[in-house]
C-alpha cells in the first residue's frame, strides 16, 4: 500500500491491518478517516486488511459493475461461508445474466 506516500489515506477513508502500523509512517496524516473494519470503500479507493481480501474483491466487482447484485451476493455468500445452496444461487444467476 503506497498511497499513504501521496497523502491519499489522509483525505479518504480507509483501513488497514493495523492503525498503529500506518501511525508509525512519517508522511500518514489520516487517523481521523482510520475505520477499523477489514474492507473500507470511499469513492473510488477500495482499502483492506489481510483479513478483508474476499470484501475487497467484491467491493471492486460492485464499483466495476461486473455483475448483477444478485450474483454478487450469491457469489460472496458462497465463498464466504461455503454452502452449497449460495453455489446453487451463483451458478442460476450466471445462467439469469445471460438471458
Amino acid at each position: 500500500m503506497w498511497g499513504y506516500i501521496e497523502g491519499i489515506l489522509n483525505r479518504y477513508q480507509h483501513t488497514s491491518n493495523a492503525l498503529f502500523y500506518l501511525q508509525s509512517i512519517d508522511t500518514y496524516r489520516g487517523s481521523s478517516y482510520y475505520i477499523d473494519k477489514v474492507s473500507v470503500q470511499d469513492q473510488n479507493l477500495i482499502t483492506a486488511s489481510f483479513a478483508g481480501s474476499l470484501l475487497w474483491a467484491k467491493y471492486i466487482m460492485e464499483n466495476l459493475k461486473l455483475y448483477s447484485e444478485q450474483t454478487l451476493d450469491a457469489w460472496y455468500r458462497y465463498f464466504s461461508t461455503g454452502q452449497v445452496e449460495y453455489f446453487e444461487k451463483l451458478i442460476a444467476s450466471f445462467n439469469e445474466e445471460i438471458h
